[in-house]
């Protein structure tokens, strides 16, 4: 089952899952996904028996996490900086990086995708 949704009053029609909680941390969602950047969502398969409709959702999120200097500023010196210090220099170090379409070179965050299979089965009138 999809986590409950995340945001406040001001966004309540964006229904964006959030992995942010103490045990997503120690299960590394935190660091994979934490929020979700977009998704896509497809009807699998359905049925219509009567007035009840079932079948299948296939979901499928996206994040994408870059690291920038302010971040090695804030976390780098924590327990855990190694592991951020070495994730920056695989997004920035030359080779890695990417080049845009005037020859300036940029880094690429890494991309999340994680898919979900929901089944749903409703009535109406």
């Amino acid at each position: 089952m999809i986590p409950a949704m995340h945001w406040g009053p001001a966004l309540q029609n964006d229904w964006t899952p959030n992995f942010s909680t103490k045990q997503d941390s120690l299960m590394g969602l935190r660091v994979l996904i934490n929020d979700i950047w977009g998704y896509d969502i497809e009807i699998e398969k359905y049925q219509i028996t009567g007035n009840t409709i079932s079948g299948k959702l296939k979901i499928i999120f996206f994040d994408h996490f870059g690291l920038d200097d302010n971040d090695i500023k804030k976390i780098g010196n924590s327990l855990n900086g190694d592991g951020f210090k070495a994730w920056y220099f695989l997004q920035h170090y030359k080779g890695y990086t990417q080049i845009d379409s005037d020859g300036r070179e940029y880094y690429a965050p890494f991309i999340t995708q994680i898919t979900v299979y929901e089944e749903f089965e409703f009535l109406y009138e």
